[in-house]
């Protein structure tokens, strides 16, 4: 159903929130009139119905999804209670949603794998049907497709990854963006401790340093031109450049994205034993 055509959810925008601010001397219970109140949730908010409760949203702390009895559009629902100094934030957002972004989101694999603690989950999944999750005893990533089926990359990384491509290509490469974040993310699978750079000021030096590190760190900088990542379509492909420091070395790297997942990695060395 077109949205124009529900006369809840056309009422409803994509994002929405209601918030309480209040400042407490809690020993006191004096309130010094530090208060606030902004409110952007419509009325038929509260007439959708709950679908997945985890717990029911307006109870602080609490996530679920709902859902319109007329039209079935989705929204996850997220309460929470912060407290920064004397001030408490109490906020309750709603944001409309699809199945795919909703089914990839760290709240939702959550609930596929609830015998797991979730890490992260990569905000780019690249995969149309896999997601990208991290445990926090693990140290590199997961692949986590439709069925909650967990493949872990490792060692055996830019393999695994190309065996998932086989039978479910990326999506959106021919977008430079797009192309740029799956470069790096290859780039960090195939080495956990690689450093990708948007200028030469960015690299972290040793400390404290020692004899030498000043003048080799001015032959390197003078030796090249640090530039944030950047993209360049050609034909079926789009040509990555990226600024890495690994293994004590500055490296300009080249990887050619290919619309089907493909890359091709290649690297020049422009500087090594790196003070870092």
């Amino acid at each position: 159903m077109p949205i124009e055509r529900c006369s809840r959810c056309s009422a409803i925008p994509n994002d929405c929130y209601r918030q309480t601010v209040s400042s407490l001397v809690a020993d006191y219970d004096v309130d010094y009139g530090d208060e606030g109140y902004t409110n952007t949730v419509p009325a038929q908010v509260s007439e959708l119905e709950m679908l997945v409760n985890g717990p029911k949203v307006d109870s602080y702390q609490g996530e679920a999804l709902l859902r319109c009895p007329t039209c079935h559009r989705l929204y996850y629902g997220k309460s929470e209670m912060k407290h920064v100094g004397a001030r408490t934030y109490s906020t309750t957002s709603y944001r409309r949603v699809d199945v795919d972004t909703i089914y990839r989101t760290p709240w939702c694999v959550g609930w596929r794998l609830p015998d797991r603690d979730i890490d992260a989950v990569h905000p780019n999944s690249f995969l149309a049907h896999h997601a990208l999750v991290r445990f926090p005893e693990a140290r590199t990533w997961f692949l986590l497709d439709d069925n909650n089926q967990l493949t872990e990359l490792g060692e055996l990384g830019r393999e695994s990854l190309l065996r998932a491509i086989d039978g479910d290509p990326p999506i959106g490469l021919d977008d430079p963006t797009r192309a740029i974040r799956y470069a790096e993310f290859l780039s960090e699978l195939e080495d956990s401790e690689v450093a990708i750079i948007e200028s030469f000021d960015n690299i972290r030096w040793r400390a404290p340093s020692m004899a030498g590190d000043h003048e080799q760190i001015e032959a390197a900088r003078s030796a090249s031109r640090v530039e944030a990542p950047a993209a360049e379509p050609v034909d079926d492909r789009v040509v990555v450049r990226l600024w890495v420091v690994t293994k004590k070395r500055l490296i300009l790297r080249i990887v050619t994205v290919h619309e089907t997942g493909a890359f091709l990695r290649e690297d020049a060395v422009i500087a090594e034993n790196l003070p870092v």
